[in-house]
């Protein structure tokens, strides 16, 4: 036994006699894994040296070309992710507190956009078209260009028409005395019917905030401290409501910009998030001829996750709390109802719409349209055992969104129930005969995690053609399966939480910690699941980068990301308390 070790031993012995010591540094370990080793300089078959020999690293980024022309690309990059990372986002939150400094940031959002797109242009008529013929980018850039510049003329319009109503409103009631309007009894002469009709996306407090309308300049306080509007005195602004051109703005394109504006505020956001994958794609090379099919899976696919990440971090922040959307209680009058300025809720059941509902429609649509999207790389051929794999994930989907949408169905009543028990500390006095609608934020439904949980567990064991390529199947999934199970958290915490609760009141937002990870692994997760295409594999693999490597920059960005987002919405809250302090 000790003479086989012995021999073993002195395998791994090198004769240090014949070596030429003063050219060796002594190191207790020296690396021997393949990490930062391309592939060209590891064992590999005849077949698989072919292949990487004849590999093609060149990129726009890297495609000799005019390094002027260059700066154009580096301009259009630059400008394009000031808009998408600041400007835009922060536009919405001063639209979303109607503040006056809204439309000089959109403007400066504007000539961003045009300006990279105009780089863009430059850049495009620099090189050879045959580089990546016919490719998507330069068509959904000029869609792009036509969304901003109808967006932004709707914005002017619609702020426009808000500062018309406004004034004339003003103007109406002041003519009737002239002298004195306290402002508490000017607001309560509006009816609330009046305010959904003509501010569908104010409330009372920021719509009648005078810091936020500069007519109110002009306004001057009596000897009791109240303010009075004198609308005449402002010779400029009397002029300029009054003048022809503004009233033929506002009677005939008034309603239809209003309407144009609120459909493209959030859609620009949205179209960022298809924008920015395919730019990246187009800039690398990818995708092209047949390579797409496989492209477009992982992109869609891990981009709905990392939007679904992104919609759990904004809910945890408050958003959607007028729709029930950040696990708040919402009590609803016939009056309430009938007048919201949402669709969905006006049409909803006894216990209101819910983000499961939501989630498990959208499950049950991407089964049906995913059915034959994996056999679309080879239309005509067999399917392989790999096409029913995915298939039967697409089944699984079809199944899983039917079942929630009947349990959605079947616990309206618990929901308006449940509502209605736990705010009765909250508000006694209330007459429940004038509730027709409630809901506690949320459903036990368990059919949304179950889907993403099993999504998580079958593609982390779903074997790759390579090594590296299954161990970053094997991160996303397990990623998404993590993130299920904190969602299945945070239902069992809502449900089992005592009813004196001090945050069980209506409108009150429930923040369960548990949604931080959820919307952590769901943002990670589907970042890998779109850096897992082949063609990303490809180039990971060719440069010697392990699977480490993408996940350690995937969870670095994602939380800069998260930071990023929950900075704005504490900013947009910020701003909000600051107006009504006013």
């Amino acid at each position: 036994m000790s003479g086989e070790m012995q021999s073993n031993t002195n395998a791994y012995q090198y004769d240090l006699s014949t070596m030429n010591l003063s050219l060796l540094t002594p190191t207790p370990h020296i690396p021997k894994q393949h990490h930062g080793v391309p592939i060209l300089e590891t064992d590999l078959l005849p077949e698989e040296r072919l292949f990487w020999q004849a590999y093609n690293t060149t990129t726009f980024f890297t495609y000799p070309s005019n390094s002027s022309n260059k700066f154009f690309l580096y301009s259009h990059v630059s400008l394009l992710s000031i808009s998408v990372l600041f400007l835009y986002p922060a536009s919405l939150v001063l639209n979303n507190v109607n503040s006056i400094w809204y439309l000089p940031v959109l403007s400066l959002n504007l000539i961003s956009i045009l300006s990279s797109l105009t780089s863009l242009s430059i850049f495009a008529n620099s090189i050879d078209e045959a580089l990546y013929p016919n490719n998507a980018y330069n068509k959904m850039s000029w869609i792009l260009l036509f969304m901003v510049i109808v967006h932004y003329f709707s914005a002017l319009v619609s702020k426009t028409k808000q500062k018309f109503n406004y004034y004339f409103t003003n103007n109406s009631i002041s003519s009737q005395n002239p002298s004195f309007i306290p402002l508490h009894d000017y607001r309560s002469s509006i009816s609330s019917d009046f305010q959904n009709q003509q501010f569908p996306d104010l409330d009372q407090d920021t719509l009648f905030d005078r810091s936020n309308h500069p007519s109110f300049d002009d306004s001057k306080k009596n000897s009791s401290g109240n303010y009075y509007y004198n609308p005449r005195k402002s010779s400029l602004v009397y002029k300029f409501f009054h003048s022809k051109f503004i009233h033929f703005l506002i009677a005939n394109l008034g309603n239809a910009c209003v309407l144009i504006f609120n459909l493209l505020n959030y859609s620009i956001l949205f179209y960022f998030l298809c924008y920015i994958p395919t730019g990246i794609a187009v800039g690398n090379l990818l995708g092209k001829a047949n390579k797409v099919f496989n492209l477009l899976a992982h992109f869609i696919k891990g981009g709905v996750f990392f939007s679904f990440g992104m919609l759990t971090l904004c809910r945890y922040c408050g958003c959607w709390k007028d729709s029930a959307f950040a696990w708040n209680f919402l009590i609803l009058s016939n009056f309430d109802k009938s007048n919201s300025k949402w669709w969905f809720i006006r049409h909803s059941p006894k216990g209101l719409i819910t983000m499961e509902f939501v989630e498990s429609f959208l499950i049950f649509f991407y089964g049906i349209t995913n059915i034959f999207l994996e056999h679309l790389a080879s239309p005509g051929g067999p399917w392989v055992a790999k096409d029913l794999q995915h298939v039967s994930i697409a089944f699984m989907y079809i199944g899983s969104g039917l079942c929630g949408l009947i349990v959605e169905f079947s616990l309206s009543n618990w929901r308006y129930n449940k509502a209605i028990k736990d705010t009765s500390n909250d508000n006694p006095d209330s007459n429940q005969n004038h509730i027709v609608a409630a809901s506690p934020g949320y459903s036990p439904n368990p059919f949304p995690v179950f889907t993403i949980f099993w999504t998580g567990i079958l593609m982390s064991q779903h074997a790759q053609a390579s090594e590296l390529s299954t161990t970053i199947h094997m991160q996303w999934g397990y990623m998404l399966s993590y993130g299920s199970l904190f969602r299945l958290f945070t239902i069992l915490i809502l449900l089992f939480q005592k009813d004196n609760d001090s945050f069980k009141k209506i409108g009150e937002v429930r923040r369960p910690m548990t949604e931080l990870i959820t919307s952590f692994a769901l943002l990670t997760g589907g970042l890998i699941f779109m850096e897992s295409t082949d063609q990303i594999v490809h180039a990971l693999e060719y440069r010697g980068l392990t699977a480490m490597f993408t996940l350690n920059v995937s969870v670095g960005c994602v939380a800069l990301l998260m930071s990023w987002i929950m900075l704005l919405c504490f900013w947009r809250d910020w701003l909000k308390k600051k107006k009504h302090l006013v």
